[in-house]
């Protein structure tokens, strides 16, 4: 599945000048209506889903989030499939597992298993709560967990709140953002403990997966990272040149395969193959 439109300019204006407070409006009308069925077949409450191995998610579906998230596990059994089935793959008892946009825990409970030590980092306050009982739900000693964002320095962020959903809540501020507040970020290259060994990367942070890269340089160029799991989503995108910077330093740091449950999993060499939103494996060239 290609992009929708190659041309970047026409892109740009298309999606986020035009069509981002349409779509916005809609998807909102939408949410509330999809969250009334989730409520309404499951209820208000608290409740578990297990993902396997004896590890479990813990979901309290008054929050717009968890509700989501517990109905599509609950239909589908996976998330993400071609995520799960590639970390599982890559993961090894030797791996140091790092989830940059933790979320609710989904990836860092389930890789919990298969890694020597999981760092998880989330900034937003709601999912990091989450995150954090999920990680005590499961007794997981081996998973560090930070509230706060990564980036290309240590400071402060304006992190700007969705009205959509607190999963959108991103640095880079898009039309559904109205809210904000500030978060401290740190780089990976002064959070990750220099004696760890293989790593292997998910990043998932709406928009910001360069400045997480950037701040990774010295960590990447020891050789010690094997594998990037980032996702690329070209709507939101604050800047044309986005796409050609993040192609660009993604294939330079490797070769670039999309993942995709539908279509298979296939290398590119130009970003113009790569559908608008996927998730992209970057096998580290070392």
């Amino acid at each position: 599945m290609k992009p929708l439109i190659k041309n970047d300019f026409v892109y740009h204006v298309a999606m986020t000048k035009l069509m981002d407070p349409i779509l916005t409006v809609r998807t909102l009308k939408s949410t509330r209506i999809q969250l009334k069925r989730i409520r309404g077949r499951s209820g208000t409450g608290l409740f578990r889903h297990e993902l396997g191995r004896g590890l479990q998610l813990e979901f309290d579906l008054s929050k717009g989030l968890d509700a989501f998230m517990y109905d599509y596990l609950s239909r589908e059994g996976h998330y993400e499939r071609e995520v799960e089935s590639i970390l599982s793959e890559l993961i090894t008892k030797e791996t140091t597992f790092i989830d940059v946009g933790a979320n609710i825990g989904y990836f860092t409970v389930l890789c919990s298993r298969l890694a020597r030590t999981v760092y998880a980092f989330e900034p937003v306050p709601a999912a990091f709560e989450r995150l954090s009982r999920n990680i005590g739900l499961n007794d997981l000693k081996n998973v560090r967990a930070f509230q706060c964002a990564v980036s290309n320095e240590k400071t402060r962020l304006r992190l700007f709140e969705s009205k959509i959903s607190p999963g959108h809540d991103s640095i880079v501020r898009r039309f559904e953002h109205d809210k904000s507040n500030y978060v401290d970020a740190v780089t990976l290259d002064e959070t990750i403990e220099p004696s760890v060994g293989d790593v292997v990367m998910k990043l998932d942070a709406e928009g910001s997966e360069m400045d997480v890269l950037l701040g990774a340089s010295r960590l990447i160029s020891s050789g010690r990272v094997s594998a990037i799991v980032v996702e690329w989503a070209r709507g939101i995108y604050s800047h044309i040149t986005d796409l050609r910077e993040r192609f660009a330093l993604y294939s330079t740091l490797g070769s670039v395969e999309v993942l995709d449950e539908r279509l298979g999993s296939h290398k590119v060499r130009d970003r113009h193959e790569i559908p608008d939103y996927c998730n992209l494996l970057i096998m580290i060239r070392r």
